[in-house]
């Protein structure tokens, strides 16, 4: 699938390159027949890097099987949510400080040594406000 797409893609915009120099280059133009090249060149660079992953994998982690999903930005997402917790607006000289206790906290939070799940009862005090502004007036 991969390969379908990485190759649809070269062959769409080599078709359009030749019909535009067989052809007319105003109905056949890069920027209105294809997709933006920079989504272009973001779709080849995705699907080269799946390829390679798949490759890598293969041989070198061949005993373990590939989960795909496994494979995103969850775990970045996750030390940053752990990192904003630890101070809320950072930048990167303090990100570099604060990576000791931020691992040191992720490893207690998948100990299930504390918990670290939040009561989410901010909009509480608004819902509240509300209902007694919508009572008043019937």
């Amino acid at each position: 699938m991969v390969m379908r797409t990485f190759f649809f893609l070269k062959i769409w915009k080599d078709y359009i390159k030749r019909c535009g120099i067989a052809h007319s280059s105003k109905w056949y133009n890069m920027q209105r027949s294809i997709i933006s090249i920079q989504s272009f060149e973001i779709f080849i660079s995705m699907a080269e890097s799946l390829v390679m992953l798949i490759l890598v994998h293969r041989d070198y982690y061949s005993k373990y099987p590939l989960f795909l999903w496994e494979h995103g930005t969850e775990a970045i997402e996750h030390i940053f949510g752990i990192s904003r917790q630890v101070i809320a607006d950072f930048n990167f000289y303090e990100f570099y400080k604060i990576q000791k206790r931020v691992m040191y906290r992720d490893k207690i939070s998948r100990a299930g040594l504390i918990d670290t799940s939040r009561n989410r009862t901010s909009a509480t005090g608004n819902r509240i406000l509300f209902i007694n502004y919508y009572f008043r007036f019937i």
